[in-house]
C-alpha cells in the first residue's frame, strides 16, 4: 500500500523552489509556465514532465499501465516461471 504524503500548498512551492509568490500562484492556476518551470516542478511534485501537461486521470493511467506492464515482465510476476520454460522448449 503506498503511503500517502501530505499536499503541496503554493506556500511549499514558494520556499522549496525559491519561487516569487506571483510566478508559484501563476503556475498553479495554469497561467504561466515553461520548459525550465515544469523541469523544476516535476521532480519536486514526484512526477514525470509531461504529466503535468496531461489530465491528472489520463497520467494515472498512463502510471498504471506501465506498473502492470512491468510486472508481467520482471522474474518476480505470478508465471514468470512458466513463460521461461516455454522460451526454453521453443529454443
Amino acid at each position: 500500500m503506498e503511503q500517502s504524503l501530505p499536499p503541496k500548498r503554493q506556500t511549499d512551492m514558494v520556499r522549496d523552489l525559491n519561487w516569487s509568490k506571483a510566478v508559484a500562484s501563476a503556475v498553479h492556476n495554469g497561467q504561466q509556465y515553461t520548459q525550465t518551470l515544469i523541469d523544476q516542478l516535476a521532480p519536486w511534485l514526484n512526477v514525470k514532465p509531461w504529466e503535468l501537461l496531461m489530465p491528472p486521470k489520463e497520467a494515472m493511467a498512463i502510471r498504471a499501465l506501465r506498473k502492470s506492464a512491468a510486472e508481467i515482465v520482471s522474474s518476480d510476476a505470478p508465471g514468470a516461471e512458466a513463460r521461461e520454460q516455454t522460451t526454453r522448449r521453443r529454443a
